[in-house]
């Protein structure tokens, strides 16, 4: 056996010094991936001397390292803008350096449009989120269970870009959140004209159907019910008998009792007549003899 221990001697007759032995060792190296190409011999192996090269991500930077030393170096940093394919909607992902494991969540303006008012979501980007689900309860108790990361596409928050809103009458206009940007009834009294053209609708602020223009009633105001207060010419003393309306009063058809010039006979005369100077002395006449012309 030669002094390396491994190898024997092959000569056939030997007084016990063998010449040193001149094989490969052959031993496998420290890093565990190459033999030693040594002249067989005692004692450790020299180190590795190949080397490995380790990468970012991208494979943009590299860096030498001994052989066996790989799996426990950390990759080098990369100033190379990462080029992994976004996860989301949009078509690329905000600027950041190469990287290993996840990229950061995406930050920017979501910006799909509402289908049912055409605005832009301005909401951060929501269509694939991380989410932690709670672990479920364990079966049984040796059992461990641990949380879930899944992704998720949230929908996009109601639209709130504000929008101008003009009340069912037509009082005011007000900016609303779009999605809630309906017309409603701001409850002031309605105004507009009615009918009689002496008062206007009391009735709650409400849609206005078939109205000749902006100011005036519609079929759906209410109506007047109110009695005729306008003013009565001078001397008369009744009320008009008529429902407010518009338009000057009819003259006054009210019977009152005056006597004639002469005093022993009651005449009856419509109001409106009695008040009229130019029909005044022919009324009083009551066509009988005069007792002063007797």
């Amino acid at each position: 056996m030669r002094d390396c221990n491994k190898h024997p001697c092959n000569r056939k007759c030997c007084d016990g010094n063998c010449p040193p032995c001149e094989k490969p060792c052959g031993r496998t190296l420290s890093c565990g991936n190459h033999k030693c190409n040594s002249v067989c011999h005692r004692g450790p192996c020299y180190p590795c001397a190949q080397t490995d090269i380790v990468t970012c991500r991208c494979g943009a930077t590299k860096i030498q390292v001994p052989c066996g030393r790989k799996h426990k170096t950390k990759p080098p940093g990369c100033n190379k803008t990462c080029t992994i394919p976004p996860d989301c909607h949009h078509p690329k992902r905000e600027h950041h350096r190469c990287h290993f494991g996840e990229c950061p969540p995406c930050k920017q303006v979501c910006d799909k449009l509402h289908s049912d008012c055409g605005h832009t979501c301005p909401a951060l980007c929501h269509s694939d989120v991380l989410v932690k689900e709670e672990a479920q309860k364990a079966s049984m108790p040796w059992e461990q269970t641990k949380p879930q990361i899944k992704r998720i596409a949230f929908p996009c928050p109601e639209c709130v870009v504000p929008v101008p809103v003009t009340c069912l009458g037509g009082h005011e206009t007000v900016n609303w959140p779009c999605h809630l940007a309906k017309p409603s009834s701001c409850q002031r009294p309605c105004r507009r004209i009615l009918g009689c053209t002496n008062h206007t609708c009391s009735l709650p602020c409400h849609t206005v159907i078939g109205a000749p223009d902006v100011t005036k009633a519609g079929e759906n105001c209410e109506q007047c019910e109110n009695p005729c207060l306008k003013d009565r010419p001078e001397g008369c003393q009744h009320e008009c008998p008529k429902p407010c309306h518009p338009g000057d009063c009819k003259p006054c058809k009210q019977m009152i009792r005056i006597k004639c010039n002469c005093g022993l006979n009651q005449l009856y005369v419509t109001c409106a007549d009695w008040l009229d100077p130019a029909k005044r002395d022919q009324l009083q006449c009551c066509g009988n003899q005069c007792p002063k012309n007797e």
